[in-house]
């Protein structure tokens, strides 16, 4: 395996939609903000090479905008992954902004800065990450559930196949 450490470079010859190839473990990630409640919340879906839904996840969280959250969904998504001893990663965003956050340059004037190295920390351990853009309408699971966990409780909700399932059957 092959450290992500060179991956930090180049970020808009990634910032193009990839069907994830046979061994690869792919995330998908979102971020919603609500106005009317001052609140925002992200969610994600972790799939097999075979695109089923292995484990789906959903945080409400104080932040002032969705690319906060969306960045909040990169780092769970990646602990979850690690944690999972998944090894072979397609991180997938509908946000062109936080990938390119995740792939510039170190800003510690960056309002996220800590947020942003600690994502940059993730990607540089011993595995393999590619952060790839997707399109909005293909990332609808994991608005899914950044948008139902806007109105839940706050705390990290781990979700398993079958209530994942459940949730998103119910939409």
């Amino acid at each position: 395996m092959t450290s992500a450490t060179t991956k930090l470079k180049g970020t808009r010859d990634r910032l193009q939609n990839q069907i994830p190839p046979g061994d690869k473990t792919t995330m998908e990630v979102d971020g919603a903000y609500s106005f009317r409640h001052n609140i925002a919340a992200y969610g994600g879906v972790i799939k097999s090479a075979g695109m089923t839904a292995l484990e789906g996840f959903m945080m409400k969280i104080d932040a002032t905008d969705s690319l906060v959250a969306e960045l909040w969904g990169c780092l769970v998504g990646l602990k979850r992954a690690w944690d999972a001893n998944y090894r072979e990663i397609i991180l997938r965003t509908n946000s062109v902004e936080a990938i390119e956050l995740i792939y510039g340059e170190s800003n510690d004037m960056h309002e996220d800065w800590v947020l942003i190295s600690e994502i940059k920390e993730m990607i540089n351990r011993d595995w393999h990450v590619e952060i790839h853009h997707i399109d909005r309408q293909n990332n609808g699971h994991a608005d899914t559930l950044a948008k139902k966990a806007l109105n839940g409780a706050f705390g990290l909700q781990i979700l398993g196949p079958n209530a994942l399932s459940y949730i998103l059957s119910s939409v």
